[in-house]
């Protein structure tokens, strides 16, 4: 998913926790949704919040560990990409001559 689709916390938070075994799972498209919902938290997560029976403290820091960790997954998951891509070579055919 997109990280535009987490337009509220609790939607950002749901997607969070559904695709947080990405890794257990392997699943390449649970990694890229639960590295869209880390930084849709970081963007919406309040730093504190209370009311009158309880008070929490988020931690964006560790929302950051977890992006740089789903993002070190995804790398290591896409080389071969990112190898295909840099080894394209584009030949002109025009300066071609038989010898």
């Amino acid at each position: 998913m997109d990280m535009a689709t987490y337009s509220t916390f609790s939607a950002a938070r749901t997607a969070y926790l559904s695709n947080a075994d990405y890794a257990d799972d392997g699943d390449l498209d649970k990694a890229r949704d639960f590295r869209s919902a880390c930084r849709a938290l970081l963007l919406l997560m309040p730093a504190e919040t209370s009311n009158d029976a309880t008070a929490t403290r988020m931690s964006p820091q560790l929302i950051e560990k977890q992006l740089a960790t789903v993002d070190q997954f995804i790398g290591d998951r896409l080389p071969a990409v990112a190898d295909a891509v840099g080894r394209t070579m584009l030949v002109n055919m025009e300066d071609f001559r038989e010898i």
